[in-house]
């Protein structure tokens, strides 16, 4: 009984039962921290004894496994390393969770700190008799789900108090309620720049509003005095006031000094400040009460606190968060004061830190962050140290085990918030780890009999047993172009030369981001939006935009904004597309205002269709009227600037441009004039003199920062060849028919097609040249990688797919016509509407090594796993179709060479997806001061590497081993990836907004 039960423990089905169980509370976990915040999902899951247990005997599973399949033999030193490091990596994830510990420090220009405070929860007690004090502190964890507990007893002066937890409520706001042994407590309402807000104010209180201070039958100093007379309340003053009644709205001044009913019903205005009464109770307490189930960092919770010393028990109200120090409430026993707080506890620092200057850069007219850095000097008398050094993100402070990292700032700008990690020994067993595992991994492709050379060999084997013929005619293949919109002109309507639209196009804008760029890619991206075209009744973006505006009679009667909808296409009583004009008439005006008013009124999930659609066309029509109006031309920089914004012409018309006022405001009208002129008697010499002196004026103001030429002139070649849209037709016709040609010769080896094939593998290399280039291209133009964002990281997961099937087409040429077909769909998904294709600015904590480094790795591996996904699904269509006859010697050969391919496909994703989630944690470590917080999009790669795990040990499982069942599940576990890629940015809260896209 104990053999079988070894057996069971130490088999790889419970290795399996473990990954899938890990997999599915991390994948739980992830949505109920969306919903009942981070504390809840740490104390309900990630921080829980079940879940360190299943860790604990994943570790062991894996120790087991070592000697079970005799890793240690050298044959299988790659797997051995690979497995020894998810140990280590376990290992010094458990000594990151028991002995290391993180903080916040917030520190004020000038000042200097010496303390920061704790990442986790404490209840801190104190007792005193205001000779002697004890004090303790315990960690808590509390969450809005399941029980929450604590019960604690401090010893003074030889006798015992003890404190225990009544209730826990989360996002509390303070409720006033009627006690019989309670004390006077008002309610005030108090208006303020941000709406008005409630505040209690207590017998014996003081409330200070900027220059008025009001007291509550308090004795303190107060230039506003509240109190109770004869059963009602009444106020005095040190200065005169008005009130106001609500009843009739009457008014009345009133004298300082004096004696007046403080009443209900009235607003109070005292000095600049407007005070109401809201309520009073001569017998109340104050009660938390529950706003909302997720906790938010910003919130306040509160623990309701039973403080009993054997013969009194005493409830108190204790309010706090993480990363906040929670006031101390005290009861009163005889002598004795016991005070209890709840929130982030104090952590002393062997040294300080002082923060000299605090520096926050934005992009070019822009209100975003470029970059925040903190200037500090650590100073350390123990060791007689004094050392500047400058903080900022992705730049470390590191000292005595302490790393310092910039998180944050004071939205005033004069302060900074810097997080504080002390890891030392888990951080570096946990960086081992990843060297060993990467290490593994790599040594896995050259050790000869590990599954992946296996594999190799596998391939060529069911490939050589195939029957082969080739030989066909020739192939014609077709590339799609970006079609636009036929629209009858009129033959009196004027067109704007190519070559003038083409200069016009090739002046340098802002846009509100602060990027710099030529206008062709503003136009571009308008009339893309306005039409859904790249082109438009035959004119190209920068033809239509210049004509817009030196003609905006004769556009406005043109039919070009998309509807998009049958009602609205009805209501506006046009077609699919409709002209400016056609939403004003002479009763309503703007026949939208109505509906569009309604739609923004309704929360988001609750917008109908035609909501949405009324809200986009509404959009359009403001781009439309922006264009005619010049709005989007932020053409003027102006010298001496310090935010290096450039301003719009009607901008610069209400300010002082200094020697070049006259050439700032004369431009655009003269310059449409000249158009005009260059339109009707085909002379463009004054048009382009004016561009000239434009572009003249800017280089002579910001060339400093503006792009160079060369790189004006790869966005406008960007901008024009378009290459990722007509690479959509080419991967997908090129790849479609290669793939049904191979497939042919699957079922009718004897067909001849080898010339065809080998043209069509030549043009899928052809594409995945231009590919590249075109990448190269971006990346060139944006200065930075070009997978930053949703739009960039979908082509270049295309691109790795695509890369592939390149790596594999000599092993499989199927493969190859099934990541140019994969390849193309994907891409078609990154053009879509809410992914958009425009350059921008980098957020700060993108501007890393580790963006090209972490990225490309990890969404490389989605290539991988995507193409062993469509496969897998190839190689159940194979089957489906084939039946029972499946044993035929090409199609059985076939199916058995895909699945090793499949497998290969799968293996090699599996190791990128883990290196580069990894690598993601050593980011995340330079960056926020930790290398694992289970953020959603961390957490949900690592179930996927737990799901692609279990995969590709199915083989090893008594009834999953057969191809069936494995080709299955590389469909089936595509759905992680999807989740990791597009679930988490979209429904899922976390760290890594910055590539969040709009919903689906």
């Amino acid at each position: 009984m104990f053999k079988k039960i070894f057996d069971f423990f130490s088999s790889i089905l419970f290795a399996g039962i473990l990954f899938l169980a890990l997999a599915t509370a991390m994948a739980a976990a992830t949505f109920i921290e969306n919903d009942y915040g981070t504390m809840t999902v740490q104390k309900v899951i990630y921080k829980s004894w079940w879940f360190e247990l299943l860790w604990l005997l994943f570790a062991l599973s894996l120790i087991v496994n070592v000697f079970t399949f005799k890793l240690y033999r050298k044959v299988k030193y790659g797997i051995l390393i690979f497995h020894l490091a998810m140990i280590v990596i376990i290992i010094g994830a458990g000594i990151t969770r028991y002995i290391g510990f993180e903080g916040l420090m917030h520190i004020k220009e000038g000042e200097t700190s010496d303390y920061i405070l704790s990442d986790d929860t404490h209840i801190q007690i104190v007792a005193t008799d205001g000779t002697d004090s004890v004090k303790s502190a315990f960690k808590v964890l509390f969450g809005s789900l399941g029980k929450n507990s604590f019960d604690k007893k401090i010893k003074f002066k030889n006798k015992e108090y003890r404190v225990t937890l009544n209730k826990f409520v989360p996002n509390a706001n303070e409720s006033l309620v009627k006690d019989e042994d309670g004390n006077p407590i008002l309610y005030l309402i108090h208006g303020t720049s941000r709406g008005r807000e409630g505040n209690f104010l207590k017998e014996k209180e003081t409330l200070s509003f900027n220059d008025v201070t009001i007291g509550f039958n308090s004795d303190e100093n107060t230039n506003v005095k509240i109190f109770t007379k004869n059963d009602s309340l009444k106020i005095k003053t040190d200065f005169p006031f008005t009130v106001m009644y609500m009843s009739d709205r009457s008014v009345d001044s009133l004298e300082a000094n004096k004696e007046y009913g403080f009443n209900t019903g009235a607003l109070y205005k005292l000095k600049n400040e407007n005070i109401v009464l809201k309520n009073y109770l001569p017998k109340a307490k104050t009660v938390p009460v529950s706003q909302s189930s997720k906790i938010e960092p910003a919130s306040f919770n509160a623990l309701e606190l039973n403080i009993s010393d054997g013969n009194t028990i005493k409830t108190v109200y204790a309010w706090g968060n993480k990363g906040m120090e929670g006031r101390f409430q005290h009861s009163k026993f005889g002598d004795t004061d016991i005070a209890v707080s709840y929130g982030s506890k104090r952590i002393k620092l062997p040294f300080s830190i002082k923060l000299r200057d605090f520096q926050l850069e934005r992009y070019p007219g822009s209100h975003s962050p470029s970059s925040y850095a903190s200037e500090v000097t650590l100073i350390d008398p123990a060791e007689n140290i004094k050392m500047d050094y400058r903080i900022y993100m992705n730049h470390v402070l590191d000292y005595k085990g302490y790393r310092f990292f910039q998180s944050s700032y004071d939205p005033d700008e004069t302060g900074s918030i810097l997080s504080v990690n002390h890891d030392a020994w888990g951080t570096g067993i946990t960086y081992f780890g990843y060297f060993l595992l990467t290490l593994g991994m790599i040594l896995t492709f050259f050790t000869k009999k590990a599954r992946v050379k296996k594999l190799n060999r596998l391939i060529n084997e069911f490939r050589n047993k195939r029957m082969s013929n080739l030989s066909i005619a020739a192939l014609i293949l077709f590339i799609s172009s970006s079609s636009f919109a036929q629209v009858e002109l009129p033959d009196t309507f004027k067109i704007i030369d190519k070559s003038q639209a083409k200069k016009f196009g090739e002046i340098l804008i802002q846009e509100r981001g602060g990027r710099i760029m030529p206008l062709n890619t503003m136009s571009s991206r308008l009339i893309r939006k306005v039409t859904k075209k790249n082109k438009f009744a035959g004119q190209n973006p920068d033809q239509i935009m210049l004509g817009m505006m030196a003609f905006p009679h004769q556009w406005q009667n043109i039919p070009m904004i998309k509807i998009g909808h049958p009602e609205l296409e009805n209501y506006i009583g046009t077609g699919k597309y409709a002209a400016y004009i056609d939403f004003f008439d002479d009763k309503t005006g703007y026949i939208l205002a109505g509906y569009i008013e309604d739609a923004l009124h309704k929360p988001e999930k609750e917008r109908s269709k035609f909501d949405k659609a009324v809200i986009k066309v509404d959009e359009r029509m403001n781009i439309i009227y922006m264009i005619f109006s010049g709005s989007f031309l932020r053409i003027y920089p102006k010298e001496g600037d310090p935010s290096r914004k450039w301003y719009t012409p009607e901008e610069a018309s209400k300010m002082d441009f200094g020697d070049a006022d006259v050439l700032v405001k004369n431009f655009l009208p003269w310059y449409l004039q000249s158009v005009v002129e260059g339109v009707t008697k085909n002379d463009w010499s004054n048009a382009n003199l004016a561009l000239d002196g434009l572009k003249k004026y800017q280089k002579s103001i910001a060339a400093g920062y503006m792009p160079s030429d060369s790189k004006v002139k790869a966005e406008l070649l960007y901008n024009k060849i378009l290459i990722f849209n007509k690479l959509i037709g080419w991967y997908f016709t090129v790849g479609f028919i290669l793939l049904i040609l191979l497939l042919i010769k699957v079922f009718r080896p004897h067909l001849n097609l080898k010339w065809p094939v080998r043209i069509g593998i030549i043009l899928v290399f052809i594409g995945f040249i231009l590919h590249t280039f075109g990448l190269g291209l971006r990346w060139y133009v944006a200065g930075h990688a070009p997978w930053s964002n949703g739009y960039e990281s979908m082509i270049y997961i295309a691109w790795a797919i695509v890369l592939a099937g390149v790596l594999l087409a000599k092993k499989s040429p199927i493969t190859l016509a099934a990541t140019a077909v994969l390849a193309a769909w994907i891409m078609i998904v990154a053009a879509m509407n809410w992914m958009d294709p425009q350059i921008t600015n980098l957020v700060p904590v993108l501007k890393s090594y580790w963006l090209m480094i972490h990225v490309s790795v990890i969404t490389a591996s989605y290539g991988f796993l995507f193409l062993g996904a469509l496969l897998g699904l190839i190689n159940l269509i194979l089957i489906a179709f084939t039946g029972s006859k499946n044993n035929e010697t090409n199609v059985k050969y076939t199916l058995k060479e895909l699945t090793a391919v499949n497998e290969l496909s799968l293996t090699i994703g599996l190791f990128l997806l883990s290196i580069g989630t990894f690598l993601g944690g050593i980011w995340a470590n330079e960056s926020w001061g930790r290398y694992w917080g289970w953020d959603a999009k961390e957490t949900w790669s690592l179930i996927s590497i737990m799901i692609y795990a279990f995969i590709l040990h199915m083989r090893m499982i008594k009834g999953l081993k057969s191809l069936f069942a494995f080709n299955l599940a590389s469909v089936v576990g595509a759905f992680s990836i999807l989740m990791t890629y597009f679930g988490v940015n979209y429904y899922l809260s976390g760290l890594h907004s910055y590539a969040k896209g709009d919903a689906v």
